[in-house]
C-alpha cells in the first residue's frame, strides 16, 4: 500500500508531535517530507531531521524546504526554546500554604478570643 508515495505533506494541521519513524517504515520510497507550520519543538525537529537525514530523506520545516533555510529554522526554534526558560525561585506553593497558615492562625485566635470573652462574662 502506497509503496510508490515520494513526497508527504502534513504541513498547516497544527501537529506538535509527528511519528516519523512510522512514516518512514509505511512509506519506503518517501524522498521528502514537509512539515512547515507546525508548533514542533526543538527535539522532535532534530530528532526528525537526523533521522531522516541518515535515510536519505529530506525534512522541510519551511516551505521553501532548503537544508540551510531548515537548519536556520531549526536553529531559531532551538534558541527560542532555551532563553524561554521559567523562573523557578519563588516558591509559590509554600508561599501560598503559609498565607493559607497564617489566615488560619488567625481565626483561630479569634475563636479562642471570643470564647475568653464569653467566660469571663
Amino acid at each position: 500500500m502506497y509503496k510508490n508515495l515520494y513526497i508527504t505533506w502534513i504541513s498547516n494541521n497544527n501537529l506538535t508531535l509527528v511519528n516519523y519513524k512510522l512514516f518512514h517504515n509505511k512509506f519506503p520510497s518517501m524522498k521528502e517530507m514537509f512539515v512547515s507550520n507546525n508548533p514542533l519543538g526543538c527535539d522532535i525537529m532534530v530528532n526528525m531531521y537526523n533521522f531522516f537525514k541518515s535515510e536519505n530523506i529530506t525534512v522541510c520545516y519551511t516551505e521553501d524546504c532548503k537544508d540551510n533555510s531548515t537548519t536556520s529554522y531549526m536553529t531559531k526554534i532551538c534558541n527560542d526554546e532555551a532563553n524561554n526558560t521559567t523562573d523557578f525561585t519563588t516558591d509559590y506553593t509554600t508561599e501560598a500554604s503559609s498565607n493559607s497558615i497564617k489566615s488560619t492562625i488567625g481565626t483561630v485566635c479569634i475563636a479562642l478570643l471570643v470564647l475568653v470573652f464569653l467566660e469571663i462574662t
